[in-house]
């Protein structure tokens, strides 16, 4: 667009897509993931059909979000099963009522596929609640499990991943975060600010440490993510325009 002399309205604007190779470490969390995801669905397929597609959903975006955002979610799964687990060895469940949780999950999803379904970019996040956080809270509930053996069986599986997870995250070195380095340390970038966006508030968190650690700056980043108070969000919008010293904004989108 132009103004009436012909001048350009808008600053020129310039997309480009950065690529990046997965370590070898991160390539087996990624295979044993999706073998994983691959059981839940294929396990699914007869009692918990719908709600597990929301589960492959939920666990597919994390995982390609940040290993910190896929550790955080293996390791509330592994809390959920615990949760089933000790109300069968306490009794207070059969598993003939767990095989009826995973009847009565399918029926609610198939009668409210809007309770299952993967929200827009226009739905609004619940108070203090990011909309992704209510989605897995949701895939985190539902049992594939028809049996105490099962449970064990997916129990260990998710361990491995938490292993395999936490030994990516320690390491301190992901692929796509050292890519997201090479533009903060670049001289071309080097008196722009940045606004970067992600998915989900685990991964925002750790984009938010992560960099300050790199500026070595506390106060060079600031954080706005669903759940916010308003007034909250346009402070830190109006500091991130105005403050010198602010030079990155980490958002959820």
């Amino acid at each position: 667009m132009v103004t009436l002399d012909g001048k350009p309205l808008y600053p020129m604007r310039c997309s480009s897509t950065l690529s990046y190779e997965l370590s070898e470490s991160e390539r087996e969390l990624y295979d044993a993931t999706t073998d994983y995801l691959l059981y839940i669905y294929n396990k699914a397929q007869i009692l918990n059909r719908t709600a597990s597609q929301l589960a492959l959903a939920v666990f597919q975006r994390r995982l390609a979000s940040s290993t910190w955002a896929l550790l955080r979610s293996m390791e509330r799964r592994v809390e959920k099963i615990d949760g089933i687990i000790s109300k069968i060895e306490a009794d207070e469940i059969t598993e003939d009522q767990l095989q009826r949780m995973e009847i009565q999950q399918e029926e609610q999803a198939r009668s409210s596929p809007e309770l299952y379904s993967v929200p827009t970019d226009e739905a609004e996040p619940a108070e203090g609640m990011e909309q992704d956080e209510e989605e897995e809270n949701k895939a985190l509930g539902n049992m594939v499990a028809s049996s105490l053996a099962d449970l064990y069986y997916e129990r260990d599986c998710v361990l491995e991943l938490v292993k395999k997870a936490r030994a990516v995250y320690e390491s301190g070195c992901e692929s796509k975060f050292e890519k997201l380095r090479d533009v903060i340390e670049s001289p071309e970038y080097a008196d722009e600010k940045l606004l970067i966006f992600t998915e989900h508030k685990d991964t925002l968190e750790y984009l938010a440490d992560k960099i300050r650690r790199l500026l070595g700056n506390h106060d060079a980043v600031l954080t706005i993510k669903g759940g916010m108070p308003r007034d909250e969000r346009h402070r830190a919008e109006e500091q991130f325009k105005q403050d010198k010293d602010v030079r990155v904004l980490v958002a959820t989108d």
